[in-house]
């Protein structure tokens, strides 16, 4: 089975929906099954409470016992003994952990999918600290993968070697060196990016067992950031369908934790090496990025966009020059110029083209250029570059979904009714879970479908005057085109005051729209 794990005389398929044995037996597992096999398979020698396995596996029931039953049930499966486990080991007490040692890319050169390779490993084989500094390993891999809680695995290969995995699926790796004197035993540890093999940090301690308090905690957050930064942190050459930086941003914040709200990710860190540096433009922008990160994905900074948008301009205006040679870079800039002066869009445009025209960026400048040619009125040149930004983009992934909601929007300008439904049906499809959230944007202002009314009702007055703020503000109010302006705002205003009245709608709003605010308030009086 391609890239299948493998654990004793059992090979799992990658989703651990099905399993072979080596007589050919299959075993297939349940939704329930598949899902605390890969929790716990993906997180070797990680101690689970049945409270953590309840929530992952299956949230809201009533008894944490219903863990214990599927445990039982699995080790039937896969012809586990309790008494003397090889997969699933009891800490009674406390909850259970996978101890079978994975065969996949140690021996064979089969691929091994990780997010971290901690190894090679050096200097344990004829040390007498070679038990400490293993233990110390452990802990370490098991503090990285509670500092990640990530679907991705953390594994201890101390035979790893790049010439022979190559082909991995490894997104990072750290060598580890350890020397004892004196009865003292030093760690000294390289963390990699599995493909450049770029050194991103290096650490040093002592390997007591236990460690020192909080040293392996303290190493163990270091390196989730250090990781979300290199994947945050575009390549000074990105080809063709990479994707702008505030995706970049979100998808490495994926990358490192389950959470819904990924705005906040490393924020502290990138606060920390600001602090540190304050004059490298590239982590300035990734704070201005994470300031408008932080305006997008939180109403509660919502609150404060006017001191987020001047902090903003004046970091991007500091380093603006320095960020013409790296297009990610520059579309980066591009997009928090026209988020802190919507109403100026040459330097914007001039950046967008630049890319364009002189570097392999083509995804992500087709992006921010439709979004300049949108919001200056002409639509149908910006809806043919998302168009093109589309064809390039995977499919349902948040590049593609970005897309459609931006064509969603230059079509809802438009005033292209039967455009914009098909539009939708696409976007809905790449990602249900929009429809219910966003749907009433791109709705017609007449009559909402009775899945979207059911959602509208679900919101306060507060939560729907929020809505029409947000989509004004990231929207709507940098359309040059005031007719452009009230086509995208008619819909979710029209439901907004029918439920609410007029006072839903934000004062700024209505002095964007004036004329929708006229044909509103003779609607209501007549």
């Amino acid at each position: 089975m391609r890239n299948s794990h493998r654990f004793g005389s059992l090979e799992f398929n990658s989703s651990f929906s099905l399993a072979h044995d080596g007589t050919g037996r299959e075993i297939r597992f349940t939704r329930s099954e598949r899902e605390l096999l890969r929790i716990l398979a993906h997180h070797p020698r990680r101690l689970f409470s049945r409270a953590q396995l309840i929530e992952k596996v299956s949230p809201g029931s009533e008894s944490d016992r219903y863990i214990d039953y599927l445990v039982a049930r699995l080790r039937t499966k896969l012809g586990d003994n309790p008494r003397n486990p090889a997969f699933i080991a009891t800490h009674h007490g406390e909850g259970y952990l996978w101890i079978a040692a994975p065969k996949d890319g140690e021996s064979d050169g089969q691929r091994l999918d990780a997010l971290l390779v901690i190894g090679p490993v050096f200097g344990l084989r004829r040390n007498a600290g070679a038990e400490r500094g293993r233990a110390v390993l452990e802990r370490l891999c098991t503090a990285v993968g509670d500092a990640t809680i990530g679907d991705e695995r953390i594994v201890i290969r101390e035979n790893w070697t790049f010439q022979r995995h190559e082909a991995s699926g490894a997104r990072f790796t750290m060598d580890v060196s350890f020397f004892s004197t004196g009865g003292v035993l030093h760690c000294a540890a390289a963390l990699r990016n599995a493909v450049t093999r770029r050194v991103l940090e290096t650490y040093r301690f002592v390997a007591d067992d236990p460690p020192a308090p909080g040293i392996i905690d303290d190493i163990a957050a270091s390196i989730r950031n250090a990781m979300w930064m290199n994947a945050a942190t575009p390549d000074n050459r990105p080809g063709p369908r990479d994707v702008p930086l505030e995706l970049q941003m979100h998808n490495a914040a994926k990358l490192l934790t389950d959470q819904a709200v990924t705005y906040a990710t490393a924020g502290e860190e990138l606060a920390e090496r600001r602090r540190k540096t304050p004059d490298d433009p590239e982590v300035n922008l990734m704070w201005a990025m994470h300031l408008y990160m932080r305006i997008l994905q939180n109403p509660a900074d919502f609150d404060k966009r006017a001191a987020y948008e001047t902090e903003i301009g004046a970091i991007v205006h500091a380093h603006l020059p320095s960020y013409r040679d790296n297009p990610i870079h520059r579309l980066a800039a591009a997009r928090l110029l026209m988020l802190a002066h919507p109403g100026d869009l040459d330097t914007a445009e001039l950046l967008a083209e630049e890319a364009l025209a002189e570097t392999p960026a083509f995804a992500a400048s087709f992006a921010m250029l439709g979004k300049v040619k949108m919001c200056r009125g002409d639509l149908d040149e910006a809806i043919g570059l998302y168009d093109s930004g589309i064809e390039l983009a995977e499919p349902a992934s948040e590049f593609h979904v970005f897309l459609l909601v931006q064509k969603c929007l230059a079509l809802s300008a438009a005033g292209d009714r039967e455009a914009l439904d098909a539009c939708c049906a696409a976007l809905y499809a790449a990602r249900p879970a929009v429809r219910p959230k966003f749907g009433y944007f791109f709705a017609a202002e007449d009559a909402l479908p009775p899945d979207l009314e059911l959602a509208l009702g679900y919101l306060t007055a507060e939560q729907c005057r929020y809505a029409v703020g947000f989509l004004h503000y990231f929207s709507a109010r940098s359309f040059h085109v005031k007719r452009h302006r009230e086509n995208v705002m008619r819909g979710m205003i029209a439901h907004a005051v029918r439920k609410f009245g007029p006072a839903v709608v934000p004062d700024e709003v209505w002095q964007s729209v004036p004329r929708l605010r006229r044909r509103m308030s003779a609607s209501m009086s007549g």
